[in-house]
């Protein structure tokens, strides 16, 4: 265990888990259940973390893998973005070593001051981290109520790239995104996605296939089950200059898994729901 002051020199000591083992380091901060960095052995970094990242309570962290939910974006009712559950503190379930010699963390995020704020009561998300030669990240939702929930949510990958303006996706060519930088108007993806201006667009049909962003080297595949959604997001470099916790736009894109829209999780009363995404370099 360490601390964001220790690992980061951040005026708050927010708790963090360390990770080193023969097969891959990584950073996961209890303060959102976000893992914040993740590099196999002999391999890039996957994932970016903000040189001017903040960490505070009460404010997200740029960077790494954010938890939203158990909303995404804008809510109807509600003030604050993304939900209530990356600026939450997550518990430690375990931490073990499996059969493979992966670490896989087990965290949990039950009601809270926050949650009963937003009128979110009786409910468990658990986050299940296994990291190895790949990271994967299996996002589960109890409901434990007598009433029906709802849950929309994505795992909001910060991805590092050399430079976004030469990055592009695959897999997502001929689907319907709804482009938010357009009102949400719906458009067909006709070409290989790339990240050469702003991109904010969200994939609600279609988008259970794996992905893989493309740059010189490396490359990163992305795989999701039970991930309906395929968000992808770049501020570029205007919106990002108005961002004071964004530091160097062009070293990541967001691809994002999950189920927002009309995707969301419907969960019926004493069931749950679970979802995994896979990250890894190809």
């Amino acid at each position: 265990m360490s601390d964001t002051k220790t690992h980061y020199n951040s005026e708050q000591a927010l708790p963090l888990i360390v990770v080193s083992t023969k097969k891959c380091d990584a950073v996961i901060s209890l303060y959102g259940g976000q893992v914040l960095e993740y590099k196999a052995k002999n391999k890039p970094p996957l994932l970016w973390l903000s040189p001017s990242a903040s960490f505070i309570e009460g404010k997200a962290i740029r960077g790494g893998i954010p938890i939203c939910a158990p909303w995404f974006g804008k809510h109807d009712h509600h003030a604050l973005n993304h939900g209530f559950a990356r600026t939450s503190y997550w518990n430690i379930t375990s931490m073990v070593e499996n059969e493979t010699g992966d670490t896989v963390i087990t965290l949990t995020l039950e009601e809270n001051p926050l949650s009963k704020k937003y009128q979110y009561t009786d409910f468990k998300m658990i986050l299940v981290i296994t990291l190895g030669e790949t990271l994967s990240l299996s996002f589960n939702y109890e409901n434990n109520s007598q009433q029906g929930q709802t849950c929309e949510w994505a795992m909001h990958s910060y991805l590092a790239v050399e430079n976004c303006n030469e990055a592009t996706v695959s897999g997502l060519e001929k689907l319907i995104y709804l482009d938010k930088t357009m009102n949400n108007q719906p458009c067909a993806l006709t070409a290989v996605q790339d990240f050469k201006n702003e991109v904010d667009r969200c994939f609600v049909e279609g988008s259970t296939s794996q992905k893989v962003i493309n740059e010189k080297l490396p490359r990163t595949q992305i795989t999701g089950h039970n991930c309906p959604s395929v968000i992808v997001w770049s501020p570029g470099q205007q919106l990002a200059n108005t961002m004071s916790d964004v530091d160097g736009y062009d070293k990541f894109v967001c691809v994002e898994r999950g189920a927002v829209n009309k995707n969301q999780w419907l969960i019926a009363p004493n069931t749950a729901q679970s979802a995994t995404m896979t990250l890894s370099n190809v």
